[in-house]
């Protein structure tokens, strides 16, 4: 889920099992679960506390039938480069 200030927590485990480095660039899809077609691309770092940002104008895109993408389940996609 969507938490405040724009982050999600990318797991220990899925980190470790991809060997994703905190400095690698990630080309992030997100998508609002059970909305159909309103997926959102766009490419990012992890932060140092290993979350990432969705931004603004993602979250925009995404919110087009809801309120706000907050707090709902989401469906991401994180490839390396």
């Amino acid at each position: 889920m969507l938490k405040n200030r724009n982050l999600l927590q990318v797991p220990n485990v899925i980190r470790w099992e991809f060997k994703m480095e905190k400095d690698q660039a990630l080309k992030v899809t997100v998508n609002v679960v059970g909305l159909f077609s309103n997926a959102e691309s766009y490419w990012t770092k992890m932060r140092k506390d290993e979350r990432i940002t969705v931004p603004k104008l993602i979250q925009a895109l995404l919110k087009r039938d809801k309120p706000s993408p907050e707090g709902y389940i989401m469906d991401v996609t994180l490839e390396p480069t």
